[in-house]
């Protein structure tokens, strides 16, 4: 057997099943399926897509040999700690915009890994730059059909990508995405709009591009750059001013109208962001078709109201009355604005919105994921909060900690008052909010 080097490490043998039958534990590092070392997850799932495989595993040190027969659903029952059992693929660009750049000192290594693996992208989305990878993993994602994948261009300007993105090697992504739509591979495109370098005329001219030339481009998403207060010795760049973001919406409007004349959905979509700094009118959830890129922030805002609106209509909120407490960062105090008032006048409790400054990133960053333990401290001090507040659970990680790597648990010995993690949905908001009793304050 050819031992693989890597980190194929069982986390999870759900009870009764396949993998459990067959002796497997957590703990457990699987070697190879059928005598083949495996690189990933993805060839875990393809290699046990059999009526039986043989799995070589260590146990303390020990080589084991196992026959897994899958259920009748092709279910082994085992998770493994990470999806990449070799290494995560970095990025070796050096993007005027990186947001892991703009970093204070001291983060934890974990924010600080530049993934750019086409792995992950398949797998959950994550977007990648087709810069810094080989012929030979163009040549898997076709084989292997790994579709859709997701895509950062940011611009169609060789002479501008070059600027922009600062590539270690050659820039071959525009022969990789000619690949892939040849080979029938989705791909969703991204845009980190920086005002001044790339929009206008040259987002006009990106997109039109994509629209024209690569089909099988299934949406483009066209996202503002993210600036933190930490941007040492780095390329000038500024954030979008309102009037700039009117501009680019009133574009997104004309290409999206212009790809459903044409017979398509809307195609091209602007993250929440833009509206919301704006004022203007989120879109309906039909305008964002299926939403194709929601986990990049383009459609949250529509989907988290729309669900909060709908739990309310089944709620019976005047069971409910005092005041609740919710903390959240700029943007989701827009947002959460609209909710409140659609709450108190079905006679609910009143939110009690306090909105914390991101001074631990500083810049313009606005957005709930980023805000930072000493970040909700000084908002609840600011506004003599009363408690308990809730405040959106993705600010968390897994494990259990803010950027500044502060717990829930430290804040609430800081304050005295509890501090509750809320799920990021309109529903979870809603429950969160009708669970307590509030204050009469």
């Amino acid at each position: 057997m050819q031992h693989a080097n890597n980190n194929a490490v069982v986390s999870l043998v759900e009870p009764e099943s396949p993998a459990a039958d067959a002796g497997l534990l957590r703990g457990d590092t699987v070697q190879a399926i059928d005598g083949q070392t495996l690189r990933d997850i993805i060839d875990f799932q393809l290699m046990t897509a059999e009526e039986s495989f043989e799995v070589e595993y260590l146990r303390d040190g020990a080589a084991h040999k196992a026959i897994v027969e899958p259920d009748e659903f092709g279910r082994v029952g085992v998770s493994f700690r990470s999806s990449v059992f070799d290494r995560v693929k970095t990025c070796r660009n050096h993007c005027v915009f990186c947001f892991v750049d703009q970093l204070p000192a001291g983060c934890r290594e974990s924010l600080l890994v530049k993934d750019d693996d086409f792995r992950l992208s398949f797998l959950y989305g994550n977007f990648v730059t087709l810069t810094n990878v080989t012929d030979k993993e163009i040549e898997r994602v076709i084989e292997d059909r790994l579709s859709p994948l997701y895509v950062s261009l940011h611009t169609l300007d060789p002479a501008l990508r070059l600027r922009m993105l600062r590539p270690a090697g050659d820039d071959r992504t525009f022969e990789r995405l000619a690949a892939l739509q040849a080979a029938g591979i989705e791909t969703h495109i991204q845009i980190v709009a920086c005002p001044g370098v790339n929009d206008n005329e040259e987002l006009a001219a990106t997109v039109q591009g994509l629209l024209e030339g690569f089909p099988a481009s299934a949406s483009i998403g066209i996202v503002p750059v993210g600036l933190t207060g930490h941007r040492h010795d780095l390329a000038e760049l500024r954030s979008f001013e309102p009037r700039e973001a009117e501009v680019l919406l009133d574009q997104v409007g004309e290409w999206q109208a212009q790809s459903r004349t044409n017979g398509g959905d809307g195609r091209v979509y602007a993250a929440d962001e833009f509206y919301l700094m704006t004022g203007r009118a989120l879109p309906s959830s039909a305008e964002y078709d299926d939403f194709p890129q929601l986990e990049n922030g383009i459609g949250l805002t529509r989907q988290f109201l729309d669900e909060f609106f709908e739990e309310l209509e089944k709620a019976d909120a005047s069971l409910h009355t005092g005041v609740v407490e919710v903390l959240t960062a700029s943007l989701g105090a827009v947002v959460l604005r609209s909710a409140a008032g659609r709450l108190e006048a079905a006679g609910g409790p009143r939110m009690r919105i306090i909105e914390a400054a991101n001074t631990w990133l500083g810049g313009d960053v606005s957005v709930a994921p980023l805000l930072a333990g000493t970040d909700l401290l000084a908002a609840v001090r600011d506004i003599g909060a009363a408690g308990p507040v809730l405040f959106p659970a993705h600010s968390l990680n897994g494990d259990g900690l803010f950027l500044d790597d502060l717990s829930p648990k430290d804040l609430e010995r800081e304050t005295g008052i509890d501090f509750i993690p809320v799920p990021p949905t309109g529903r979870g908001l809603l429950e969160a909010v009708l669970s307590e009793n509030g204050s009469d304050g």
